[in-house]
C-alpha cells in the first residue's frame, strides 16, 4: 500500500502564534540609534516591520541577524527582542521571552 506524500506547511502554518496586521509607526532602536518604521504584523512572539525603503541610510540592510534591539510602538510600549530576519526593507524581530521591556 503507498503512503501518503507528507503535507508541507506554509510559513503562515508552522508559526505558533496568530498575527495581527497593523499599519503602527515604531520607532526601532539599536544602541542610541532610532530608526523610523512600520510594524506590518505583530504577535505575542514578534513582528515584521518595514522601513522607508527610499532613505538610503534608513536600511535594514546594514544589520547582522541575531543583532539586539528594542522595538518602540507609539502610545504601545516596548518590546526587546533579535532580528531574525532581512528581506529588503522588511525585517522580521522575534522578541525575547520577556517580551516587554
Amino acid at each position: 500500500m503507498a503512503q501518503a506524500a507528507p503535507q508541507i506547511k506554509s510559513a503562515a502554518d508552522r508559526r505558533q502564534h496568530r498575527r495581527i496586521e497593523t499599519a503602527w509607526s515604531a520607532l526601532l532602536l539599536l544602541g542610541n540609534q532610532p530608526l523610523r518604521c512600520v510594524v506590518v504584523n505583530i504577535s505575542v512572539g514578534g513582528a515584521k516591520i518595514s522601513v522607508d525603503a527610499a532613505d538610503p541610510d534608513a536600511g535594514l540592510k546594514a544589520l547582522q541577524t541575531g543583532t539586539s534591539v528594542v522595538l518602540n510602538i507609539n502610545g504601545i510600549g516596548d518590546f526587546a527582542g533579535t532580528l531574525a530576519w532581512v528581506d529588503g526593507a522588511e525585517g522580521g524581530l522575534q522578541f525575547r521571552s520577556e517580551e516587554r521591556r
